[in-house]
């Protein structure tokens, strides 16, 4: 407290290593920052509160981001745990105390929705064991603190509970190619053999074929003949 104000000057975040301060990041207000003590490796901001393992794990960004979406959750009757990242928008907590993180059976990353937040979004969900991370979406040029502060409590928990499953580039769901599945398949070049033109339905461009067999049973003789057969065809 400031004593000639009587207002808020300063904030300490302290950081614990199994189960003991090891330091504290101090915020001058607004937001000026400095460490005190060893918070190069730390657990995650509020982790020494839970046991660790779970159901749901929610991961936000810094310490009052932190607090916030605990409070506005809290208000709601739910109890979710809540994580900061010590450093903004960088995994490497995550990956310092992955074997905790890992508990849990899902985790909800709820960082801040910009580029940097984003990039750490996908670092961190390939970090985690595959379907594991979901993706909250917060909406653009909000974080939880200013959700918060315009009493978004519902929105919040809204987004929380539709994340979606993080999901590689190029991996796709049924639901994602249920239509085109549906759609009759076109038949496309015939192979030499006919019962093998059934059962594959021809030729089709823009796929690869992979020929697989013992040492010896032909492969290189099925090979020549398919392309004999195209250049006859001229295919090839």
């Amino acid at each position: 407290i400031d004593p000639t104000t009587g207002e808020v000057d300063t904030h300490y975040y302290p950081y614990y290593k199994k189960g003991e301060v090891v330091g504290y990041k101090l915020r001058k207000l607004p937001k000026e920052f400095l460490s005190i003590g060893d918070i190069k490796s730390p657990e995650l901001f509020g982790q020494h509160l839970y046991k660790g393992g779970g159901k749901f794990l929610v991961v936000v960004e810094g310490e009052i981001d932190t607090l916030a979406a605990w409070d506005m959750l809290r208000e709601l009757g739910k109890n979710y745990r809540v994580e900061g990242l010590p450093t903004g928008a960088n995994p490497k907590a995550i990956k310092d105390n992955l074997e905790w993180v890992e508990q849990f059976e899902t985790v909800v990353l709820a960082l801040d929705p910009d580029e940097a937040g984003k990039k750490a979004t996908e670092a961190i969900a390939g970090l985690l064991s595959p379907g594991k991370a979901k993706v909250a979406s917060l909406p653009e040029g909000y974080d939880p603190n200013q959700m918060l502060l315009e009493n978004k409590n519902n929105q919040f928990l809204s987004i929380l509970l539709s994340a979606e499953e993080h999901r590689p580039d190029g991996i796709v769901s049924i639901d994602d190619i249920y239509e085109e599945a549906l759609k009759p398949v076109e038949w496309g070049l015939s192979w030499p053999w006919e019962q093998l033109t059934q059962f594959t339905f021809g030729k089709l461009r823009r796929e690869l074929y992979g020929v697989g067999a013992g040492l010896g049973t032909g492969k290189t003789k099925f090979l020549k003949k398919n392309i004999k057969s195209e250049a006859r065809r001229g295919w090839g």
